[in-house]
């Protein structure tokens, strides 16, 4: 891993939430691992069984770093695997620009025991021409079709100021990350929220960018420099919300620490039961992804609409490769959905849709499936779904706390256009209800 001084650097992770019911999570995937155990540097800690008993049972999955991988005795790397037996992601380095060196460390060292990875996450990857990109890519043929750059503007303080993440000072960055399939973001919660506006919008750019394209979309939480206590939970929460709340909700969150050539630290990978600890943050954000309530348009049942057509369309950009369209022509035209069993409780409301140069205005509202009228109310503001270009977008509406225990109604309605759009169709992905 790189130091804070490199433009593209990465660090480790994890987040804290309310506690949920043990079950197979329903968001999204979350992964643990870093360089530093409470008894030193290397991954001991995921060695004892009940350090994540809870996190494995609900799915959560290991993240490698080399600088804590390589002191880890075999004993523990064997009890590793037992408990870890999926494919995990690994982090490498590019050494200068030859293309063979992340994968002769992937063969040397992980190799014999995970034969495929999820995917592979590359520090000093962004800024290589595209050729060796795409033979670092082509190397991995048959072990992971995700080779992801990781990037964050933390070498100069100017640059996220200058250079926003859709300029062309990124260019090869995002030409790597559309090669690789994948972009992964690197900002300890601590230096994001230390660091001024334009570098928060610049993390956010680059996770919205990704998702907007297809790729896999990864973000990596560690400690940076939080100091003892619960500081690095309490951050990390605020991190993933603030992200959330800007629309960059990634893919797979990924909490590990990195301290370097530091031995005895500060937030240790250690247990999922000490507040302190990057598995305590990572069991309780994979907590949090299992309560979430992710549910596809297109297998909606549509309880209510106007005349218009209301039709399931196509395409790979899709969450689930399909999406809904309501082929509204004026304003009024509308279609809700039923989602059943709804639990009382406050959530964030995402909504994903895809945008284009015929899109709609619409304004969700939301209310009881028994008593709509009595009960419902506007989520947000309206939403403007007009783009020059196609964009898959996920939209962040804000906080919804429903009341009771019962089967909910979704009401799009179409309130108008914008000027420069030529029609009012709306089109919808998923509603994801994310407890809070």
């Amino acid at each position: 891993m790189k130091s804070p001084s490199s433009i593209l650097t990465t660090a480790l992770c994890a987040a804290a939430w309310l506690a949920a019911p043990l079950a197979a999570s329903a968001g999204n995937p979350v992964y643990s691992g870093g360089t530093n155990s409470s008894t030193g540097k290397s991954d001991a800690d995921l060695a004892v069984s009940a350090n994540t008993a809870n996190f494995r049972a609900l799915g959560g999955q290991l993240y490698i770093h080399p600088n804590g991988w390589d002191p880890t005795s075999t004993a523990d790397k064997n009890t590793i695997q037992s408990l870890f037996p999926s494919p995990p992601i690994l982090e490498a380095a590019i050494s200068g620009t030859d293309p063979t060196s992340v994968k002769n460390f992937y063969n040397t060292r992980i190799k014999s025991r995970w034969p495929t990875l999820s995917a592979v996450t590359v520090n000093y990857l962004g800024g290589v021409s595209s050729t060796v990109m795409q033979q670092v890519v082509d190397s991995f043929a048959g072990v992971t079709n995700r080779v992801s750059i990781i990037v964050a503007p933390n070498s100069n303080s100017s640059d996220a100021t200058n250079y926003p993440f859709a300029s062309s000072h990124w260019n090869q960055l995002r030409a790597n990350a559309l090669i690789g399939k994948c972009i992964t973001t690197d900002a300890p919660p601590d230096y994001y929220f230390a660091r001024e506006e334009a570098y928060r919008v610049w993390i956010a750019a680059a996770i919205a960018w990704g998702n907007a394209n297809n790729i896999q979309t990864i973000v990596i939480i560690s400690p940076g420099s939080s100091p003892s206590g619960n500081s690095f939970a309490l951050n990390s929460e605020n991190y993933i919300a603030d992200l959330e709340a800007r629309g960059a909700r990634p893919d797979v969150w990924v909490y590990e620490n990195y301290y370097g050539s530091s031995g005895t630290v500060s937030h240790p990978i250690g247990s999922e039961t000490n507040i302190s600890d990057v598995n305590y943050s990572a069991l309780h954000t994979l907590q949090r992804e299992a309560a979430s309530r992710m549910e596809e348009a297109e297998w909606l049942e549509v309880v209510q609409k106007s005349s218009a057509t209301h039709r399931i369309i196509t395409a790979t950009q899709f969450s689930e490769g399909a999406g809904t369209i309501l082929d509204a022509t004026a304003a009024g035209d509308y279609v809700t959905y039923q989602i059943p069993n709804i639990a009382a409780g406050t959530y964030t409301v995402h909504i994903g849709v895809k945008k284009a140069v015929n899109r709609g205005i619409f304004q969700l509202s939301i209310g009881r499936a028994d008593n709509f009228n009595g009960t419902a109310t506007n989520i947000g503001t309206a939403q403007d779904l007009y783009s020059s270009a196609d964009a898959w977008v996920d939209l962040n509406l804000g906080s919804w706390t429903p009341g009771t225990n019962s089967d909910k109604w979704f009401k799009f309605n179409v309130t108008g256009k914008n000027a420069t759009s030529t029609g009012f169709p709306i089109s919808i992905d998923y509603i994801n209800l994310i407890p809070q």
